[in-house]
């Protein structure tokens, strides 16, 4: 049975969280603390965690979406990554009992993004769901490479290695920091000089820091130092395997030391010393010159669906069809 999880009733952490660590295709979006601590700092968005749900009250599977109160939209995605079904379950039953609620809440849009692999789209589209986009992240697998310097002597371009023989030559090294004041302190100014460079506002400094507290063990600020000065940032996110790059910037004032090609390769680094399998780059896109840069680093690009039920056309449609029944009916005399 689909079930929205009441938070203070049936929304159970341990239940929830064993469901997300057998996830077919793993993110961190899919754990409590990460919707729980979205929700708290966001107030349009209130989380929805739908599960299937045994008889014996058991967890199945689990859905972890968000009613944005602005748009009015039903959503599946929020900052990092989609939160759509963690197993690749036919999605059948959880569509009707997302338009329940849809009409229920009188929601204008349902909007969910799809990972790679799973099976949707006939019952997606079945459901009056349009593949509105296809969405861009960039992924390095290094399950079979060797070690970091296979890697950088085989799967990076020759630019690049000077990149980070650069950095070396100029001193720039990198220090990696557990959750803390501090290291959101030291992180925070690079993240804002991101921000107004690519114009967009900016989250606050104590959601990030609440987040990545609230996933201690799965968070790691990076610095990137040149004489006991910073000059560069980023964020990771460690699960199941897979590692996120996120919100790396290195200062414009020492762009010549390139201190963004040498965080992502240290971050590389100890993703090979973790034995870990994949590395996500994030969302770019694809004719950029970030993409250029992810793909000169041997990232890949891998595409997510990003579907769309537009609520308020469905409704026109049964308005007409209900309009249409009657004019039949009182022309012809006929239900037909």
């Amino acid at each position: 049975m689909i079930k929205l999880l009441n938070a203070k009733e049936s929304w159970n952490q341990e239940q929830w969280d064993n469901c997300a660590e057998q996830s077919y295709y793993p993110y961190l979006s899919y754990t409590y603390n990460w919707i729980s601590t979205i929700e708290s700092y966001f107030p349009e968005l209130t989380a929805l965690p739908f599960a299937d749900v045994t008889e014996n009250g058991l967890v199945s599977w689990i859905c972890p979406l968000f009613f944005n109160s602005k748009k009015h939209e039903i959503t599946g995605s929020a900052l990092l990554a989609p939160g759509f079904i963690n197993k690749n379950e036919n999605p059948n039953d959880l569509m009707n009992v997302l338009l329940d609620y849809a009409n229920q809440e009188k929601c204008r849009k349902i909007s969910i993004q799809i990972p790679p692999d799973f099976e949707y789209s006939n019952v997606l589209l079945a459901h009056g769901y349009i593949l509105k986009s296809k969405v861009c992240f960039f992924e390095l697998n290094i399950k079979n490479i060797e070690c970091f310097e296979t890697y950088t002597s085989k799967y990076i371009t020759h630019d690049k290695r000077k990149n980070i023989n650069t950095a070396k030559r100029k001193g720039v090294l990198v220090e990696m920091l557990t959750p803390s004041r501090i290291a959101v302190d030291r992180f925070y100014p690079f993240y804002l000089e991101m921000a107004e460079t690519k114009g967009v506002i900016p989250l606050e400094k104590r959601f990030i820091s609440a987040l990545t507290e609230s996933l201690h063990d799965n968070s790691q600020y990076w610095i990137a130092v040149v004489d006991n000065q910073d000059v560069g940032s980023a964020l990771s996110f460690e699960f199941l395997g897979r590692m996120w790059l996120w919100l790396l910037r290195g200062s414009r004032e020492y762009v010549e030391y390139r201190v963004d090609v040498f965080l992502y390769a240290e971050m590389i680094r100890y993703a090979f010393d973790r034995n870990l399998e994949t590395i996500d780059f994030g969302t770019t896109p694809l004719d950029s010159s970030l993409a250029v840069l992810k793909k000169r680093l041997g990232a890949k690009p891998v595409f997510h669906e990003h579907y769309e039920l537009d609520l308020k056309i469905t409704e026109v449609i049964k308005q007409c069809g209900s309009r249409l029944k009657r004019h039949v009916k009182t022309k012809y005399g006929t239900n037909k």
